[in-house]
């Protein structure tokens, strides 16, 4: 699993496989979405980001 901390590596990681995924690409910013919202609700970044990264690799069929 790669290693992100922040929302900006989530988000630029998120275009490119939307690029790859264009089937997916409206799934995968909607999890990019709620990732910021859970954020500034308090949430912690770093854990936020994993959880969203993990999500958008399970929508796509990414296995790492």
């Amino acid at each position: 699993m790669k290693k992100m901390t922040t929302i900006s590596e989530l988000t630029v990681w998120a275009k490119g496989i939307a690029e790859e995924h264009s089937s997916s690409k409206k799934q995968i910013f909607e999890f990019v979405i709620l990732c910021i919202g859970e954020v500034e609700e308090g949430g912690s970044e770093p854990h936020e980001v994993q959880l969203a990264y993990s999500d958008i690799c399970d929508l796509v069929g990414i296995d790492e």
